[in-house]
């Protein structure tokens, strides 16, 4: 009988330290009734966003494709033993078709790992930064060649969503440039710089040149 009730507890307790946390949610679009391309992908990432200048590193991801509108469920699991006592971790949110972005999350979706409830919920919003296409078979086309410009609108955004805005206005040399790194003088319009704070996001305008 000991033995048993023994065996019992010991496959219990297994079967809870093998089992990942989860973090689940919403992709969000408020105020939206837009249909997506049943090509599009969906990319959800929970990452450890505690070194800015550092590639960030992926605690668990999920893939959803089939899409067809807002809101849409994400359920990702990820081991506790990778959590790290006082780090971030964030939440990151894409919506492609094809190689072509159509919605990102522009804003940093703390995720409490650490301190928070298994499941934790957390709905992340995103906004739209190209126009779904008609032809859902077809990626939305790129706008003309690059001219002066100023982003005064992205202050404030991620490092990332700023590139990828910048990008669909048709300039492809842009790099997102972390506090103290060197740079050179010489003037490219076909170049932008984005200068983001040690959170990666933006605090400078960006602008061509």
């Amino acid at each position: 009988m000991f033995n048993k009730y023994f065996t019992t507890l010991s496959l219990l307790f297994l079967c809870t330290s093998i089992d990942g946390n989860i973090i689940r949610g919403r992709i969000i679009l408020p105020l939206s009734n837009i249909k997506l391309p049943s090509t599009a992908r969906l990319l959800v990432e929970v990452q450890d966003t505690t070194m800015a200048d550092e590639k960030t590193i992926t605690l668990g991801r999920q893939q959803i494709e089939n899409l067809q509108q807002f809101s849409i469920n994400y359920e990702i699991e990820y081991q506790k033993e990778s959590v790290k006592p006082s780090h971030q971790y964030s939440m990151s949110a894409r919506i492609t078709l094809q190689k072509q972005l159509l919605f990102i999350n522009d804003e940093n979706i703390n995720a409490d790992i650490e301190n928070g409830d298994n499941p934790l919920t957390v709905d992340i919003p995103v906004v739209q930064v190209s126009e779904v296409p008609d032809d859902q078979s077809q990626p939305p086309p790129f706008t003309d060649e690059p001219s002066n410009r100023r982003w005064r609108e992205l202050v404030g955004k991620t490092g990332e969503y700023a590139m990828e805005v910048i990008k669909r206005a048709g300039f492809t040399n842009v790099v997102i440039v972390q506090k103290d790194t060197p740079l050179t003088m010489d003037y490219r319009p076909d170049r932008v710089r984005i200068f983001v704070d040690d959170s990666g996001i933006v605090n400078q305008i960006p602008q061509n040149g």
